[in-house]
């Protein structure tokens, strides 16, 4: 009696190392970044998901091999990624692609439209994806010729002035002007754009009217705008920053007032 056990146990014993000999040893990684097509800034609930399929068939769905998720919101782009895969599923005759999507709320908002071959057929174990924006997020605002109303400045949220008059900016194509206000007098200047998100506002200057309200907030626009380094759109919101990173000024598209 006492036998039994002991053969069952060589027998679990030998089957479990069947099993890990197939498909359970040795582990690759496959390495890449990803860079959004349009300039915006992804929300804090933000999640990349990068995928390895097989894509051997082409009148067939692609065979998921591996996924990895990563939180994406607030971080600098090109974001890097690491994908790790079990190598005993990869077979040198079939065809291997990766592919990225981002989510936002659970809502799938970007993602790769092109193939990005990896590991086999002369393939490499490094991919730079670069994902499009998908229809939903087609209405983000651009930069320019948009009336950005101020919802946030030096890190305190603003409600709509005594005097009625709305905080905003505005930058126009023409001569690359930017006309903005904190609720009292006008400020206007110029702005010039750079490689990426890059841009930086000079010749700031300001109307003379006295106002019971908005002074404080026009000349902390002002300092605001002088000090901008980069600018940062998500749909219909905008923010400005610094060199170092800093939230400068908030901003919300609004429909461009008559």
């Amino acid at each position: 009696m006492r036998f039994i056990p002991i053969f069952v146990t060589l027998v679990l014993l030998g089957l479990a190392a069947s099993c890990g000999g197939e498909g359970g040893g040795k582990k690759g990684t496959i390495t890449g970044t990803v860079t959004l097509l349009q300039r915006v800034e992804l929300p804090p609930d933000a999640e990349l998901r990068v995928s390895l399929e097989d894509v051997s068939l082409q009148d067939a769905p692609a065979g998921l091999i591996a996924e990895t998720r990563i939180p994406a919101g607030g971080k600098d782009l090109p974001l890097p990624f690491e994908l790790n895969y079990d190598a005993g599923l990869i077979e040198d005759s079939h065809a291997y692609s990766v592919r990225g999507e981002i989510f936002v709320g659970g809502e799938r908002r970007f993602m790769t439209t092109q193939s990005y071959p990896v590991l086999t057929r002369e393939a490499s174990s490094h991919a730079d994806l670069i994902l499009m924006a998908l229809e939903s997020q087609a209405s983000t605002r651009p930069l320019v010729g948009t009336h950005w109303v101020l919802t946030e400045l030096a890190g305190r949220s603003l409600t709509k002035t005594p005097t009625g008059r709305e905080p905003h900016i505005v930058l126009l194509e023409e001569e690359h002007r930017v006309v903005a206000t904190g609720g009292c007098n006008q400020v206007t200047g110029t702005y010039q754009l750079a490689e990426g998100s890059a841009i930086t506002f000079s010749q700031l200057v300001a109307t003379q009217r006295a106002c019971s309200d908005g002074m404080d907030r026009d000349r902390a626009l002002a300092e605001a705008l002088e000090a901008t380094a980069q600018y940062l759109i998500e749909v219909d919101r905008m923010r400005l920053t610094d060199a170092s990173g800093t939230v400068r000024a908030k901003f919300q598209a609004a429909a461009i007032e008559e």
